[in-house]
């Protein structure tokens, strides 16, 4: 039941934040040119063109919409390029186009077949898919090949092999399934997903106290993941720990409405890198989780003194010390006084602090900026 639940808040996530698509993202990856097999035999030696630098930066730094228009022209003017292949496969499974990541991974294995272990997302896209068979069977052909024979290792073999438990656990199969996930933890303690996922797995086998600790380990790694929490509510429920059920659960239902906005702006940040209204916006909701650890790396991103970074510091520094506060107030109107956004922030701040004629100062300021014609 936890694993369905996860899924619920995954898939509303998915569909309240895909934004509408354009250019090489509104174009279905089949519909690129073709080349036969061996038209790149040798590519390996071949100096790629500065497009597939430009292509591999936008890529590196996490800009995949850019990564897939660059690797799109390129493969327009070299059809079935394995580099160019590769990297759009890897775009466009980050941004969660699995039926795209697919179809392009196996044309890049139709020309490179011997570069099968660079393509363990193609398992993951296949799961995500409902493909389980097929990725039962890509997953166990990139982990054929043992670590110190120069197969997949470390945080990569543990990744594939948390992929390869799921979808064994999806097909029935729970002794492989545990197998898989306790290789995984072995290779990656801290990964909560794999906690959560052998929690899962032990709950269907039946062992309720194996699976207590696992969803505890994975509750104590992601504090703010709903997920594991209803885990661990509902093995309290089937142990007849009413209390603790009730606790969990009301865990679950505080986090949840938090993680599924979470998830919309992650996706939408990834569709729209430069989106800094997106990126203050998962600062503030880690804010409202608890996650000060999570907020401040936001904020990093964001940079302390912008404009979206001074928000931030007024909203943490108002939710800690409210008079603490005033020194992130005052630079924010020093360096935005012409930004409708500092105002909404000062107008929240100053409500906090019982400042009524200030809040009320501060939404004026704000609507009039709104209402200036553009350019004035």
């Amino acid at each position: 039941m936890g694993a369905r639940w996860g899924c619920v808040l995954v898939a509303a996530s998915l569909a309240a934040a895909a934004p509408r698509q354009e250019g090489a993202l509104a174009r279905p990856a089949a519909t690129l040119p073709k080349a036969e097999v061996g038209t790149h035999a040798g590519w390996r030696g071949r100096t790629m063109p500065p497009l597939y630098d430009l292509a591999l930066g936008a890529f590196q730094r996490g800009d995949a919409p850019a990564a897939i228009e660059f690797a799109t022209v390129l493969l327009e003017r070299d059809p079935d390029s394995p580099p160019a292949l590769l990297l759009l496969g890897g775009a466009y499974f980050r941004l969660r186009r699995y039926d795209d990541a697919v179809y392009v991974y196996e044309r890049f294995l139709r020309h490179a077949p011997e570069e099968l272990l660079k393509t363990r997302h193609l398992a993951h896209a296949l799961h995500s898919l409902g493909r389980d068979a097929e990725a039962r069977a890509h997953y166990l052909a990139v982990l054929a090949r043992p670590a110190e024979r120069g197969g997949l290792a470390g945080a990569a073999r543990a990744n594939a092999l948390r992929g390869l438990g799921l979808t064994l656990r999806e097909l029935g199969e729970l002794t492989e399934a545990r197998a898989a996930l306790l290789e995984a933890r072995a290779l990656a303690p801290l990964d909560n997903e794999v906690h959560l996922a052998l929690g899962r797995v032990d709950e269907e086998r039946g062992d309720l106290a194996a699976a207590r600790a696992s969803a505890q380990r994975a509750r104590e790694l992601a504090p703010f993941d709903p997920r594991a929490a209803f885990l661990l509510a509902t093995l309290a429920l089937d142990l007849g720990e009413g209390e603790v059920a009730s606790a969990q659960f009301r865990a679950f239902e505080r986090l949840a409405p938090l993680d599924v906005q979470l998830r919309d702006l992650e996706l939408r940040l990834l569709h729209r890198p430069s989106d800094r209204a997106a990126l203050l916006g998962i600062g503030r909701l880690q804010l409202a989780q608890g996650d000060a650890v999570g907020a401040q790396r936001t904020l990093a991103r964001l940079g302390a003194d912008s404009l979206e970074g001074l928000c931030l510091r007024l909203d943490r520094d108002a939710a800690g010390a409210p008079e603490s506060a005033r020194g992130a107030a005052e630079a924010l109107l020093a360096r935005h006084a012409l930004a409708p956004e500092a105002w909404d922030a000062l107008e929240a701040y100053r409500r906090l602090i019982g400042d009524v004629a200030g809040a009320a100062e501060a939404r004026a300021r704000a609507a009039a900026l709104r209402s200036r014609p553009e350019g004035r």
